[in-house]
């Protein structure tokens, strides 16, 4: 009975690593290459787009739409933050 309660935990918690694979997320921390310049260093942290996004809830908005996205079918997508991004720059 145990076991079964075990397995059953592992298997809860594999699917939850599936789910969040397949919702496209950039990594937490990126190590840049000597070819990338990091955003920060050309854009004006000041402009009202960049003011913007700091006060968006960027992980309320990811939870919102993350039961939109298949577990186990197709490749991983385009990040929440990027499309949503678009789409108020197309409003905008």
């Amino acid at each position: 009975m145990l076991d079964l309660f075990a397995e059953n935990a592992y298997l809860a918690g594999r699917n939850l690593q599936i789910i969040e694979s397949m919702i496209g997320k950039k990594p937490a921390e990126h190590q840049m290459s000597i070819f990338e310049v990091a955003l920060e260093s050309f854009i004006d942290m000041n402009h009202e787009l960049a003011l913007l996004s700091k006060q968006i809830d960027w992980e309320a908005v990811e939870s919102e739409f993350a039961e939109y996205y298949c577990s186990d079918n197709g490749r991983p997508s385009v990040p929440i933050r990027t499309m949503v991004g678009m789409m108020l720059l197309k409003s905008i």
